[in-house]
């Protein structure tokens, strides 16, 4: 994938220009990391959420319930507007799409961000330039 033209990482740029600061590398690296996880993440938490959180037969009978509270008033129709028999799945006392979609990638994700802090991440030192000159002159 790479050219004869490209530099190779050990060498030195071409026309003269230093090599990348180090504390750069690193940080584009873990950039990378925090923008892939947050990316998966993200689609996971919506469109599971999306998909198993909203059930059309609740929401059919919300508008039929509503539909039916507002002709005949709320006393009529059991004081709940769109009360149906919807079967929710509990898991841990919460609805399981709760849990799937919110808690299990929060979790998830909380231990890869304890892992990716205690083993990838690199401490570098930062340097002063402003000390370093007034150390030299």
């Amino acid at each position: 994938m790479s050219s004869a033209d490209e530099p190779q990482r050990d060498e030195a740029p071409p026309d003269g220009a230093s090599p990348p600061d180090p504390l750069f590398v690193s940080s584009l690296r873990e950039l990378r990391w925090i923008v892939i996880v947050w990316a998966i993440s993200f689609a996971w938490v919506i469109g599971y959420c999306i998909v198993a959180g909203y059930d059309s037969a609740a929401y059919d009978g919300l508008e039929h319930g509503l539909e039916h509270g507002l002709e005949h008033g709320l006393e009529a129709s059991g004081g709940q507007i769109g009360a149906r028999d919807v079967e929710l799945r509990l898991v841990l006392g919460m609805p399981s799409w709760v849990f799937w979609g919110v808690m299990l990638p929060w979790i998830l994700v909380t231990l890869l961000t304890a892992w990716f802090a205690l083993t990838q991440m690199a401490d570098h030192p930062l340097e002063n330039p402003l000390a370093q000159e007034s150390v030299d002159g």
